[in-house]
């Protein structure tokens, strides 16, 4: 076929398939980052942040545990004043926290879990808030009661279901890391095999090419 074109054809048509397998190389490259950046994007812009929101709130229920542990230990009114002050600040935190999450969260499994939250936070706040009462009117030995019964219940069942929604959140994130890994190990290899491809086609081409001038 060639030998019957021209030199200046013969040469368009073999430059010509290799462009288009440049494009070709080019193209596949292209929608290959643009799914790896889309993989790094779901990992660092949203699962990765639920997962740093729900640990933000377990941090502060820590904080608001030891607040009500510290108010019976010295229930003077200024350690009172100031533990009830933290309560107030790191509450407002997990509630923030939570709405985020609540807003963000789309899986059926998510919204499972954060309706478990939604079941148990009001009652524990509940109980810290009667708890707080008893300690300012001077009850200490039932506000004991209720902290080590019925207080330290409601904070274990709270803090059982926002420790799944983390581990929901890093199963996750490591699910979307592996993906990322895989799509990019499976780039390289179907990169690489065109490069391979588009090398020996040009060989070929140039060889035949110069026997048919020569």
């Amino acid at each position: 076929m060639l030998k019957n074109l021209k030199i200046g054809p013969r040469l368009s048509f073999g430059f010509g398939v290799i462009m288009v397998f440049m494009v070709i190389v080019g193209g596949f490259s292209i929608a290959m980052i643009n799914s790896l950046n889309d993989n790094v994007d779901k990992i660092v812009n949203d699962r990765f942040p639920k997962t740093v929101q729900a640990n933000e709130m377990v941090s502060n229920m820590n904080i608001i545990a030891r607040a009500l542990r510290n108010i019976v230990i010295d229930d003077s009114k200024a350690s009172v004043e100031a533990e009830v002050k933290r309560i107030a600040e790191s509450r407002k935190i997990v509630g923030d926290n939570l709405d985020k999450l609540k807003l963000s969260i789309k899986s059926e499994k998510g919204k499972a879990i954060l309706a478990k939250i939604d079941a148990i936070r009001p009652t524990y706040i509940k109980q810290t808030e009667s708890y707080m009462e008893l300690v300012k009117a001077g009850k200490a030995s039932q506000a004991k009661s209720i902290l080590l019964t019925d207080i330290r219940a409601s904070q274990r069942t709270y803090m059982e279901a926002v420790g799944e929604l983390i581990k929901l959140q890093t199963d996750l994130t490591n699910e979307a890391g592996k993906e990322a890994a895989a799509a990019a190990r499976r780039s390289l290899i179907i990169i690489c095999s065109l490069v391979v491809i588009a090398l020996l086609l040009g060989a070929v081409l140039g060889v035949l090419i110069t026997r048919s001038i020569t």
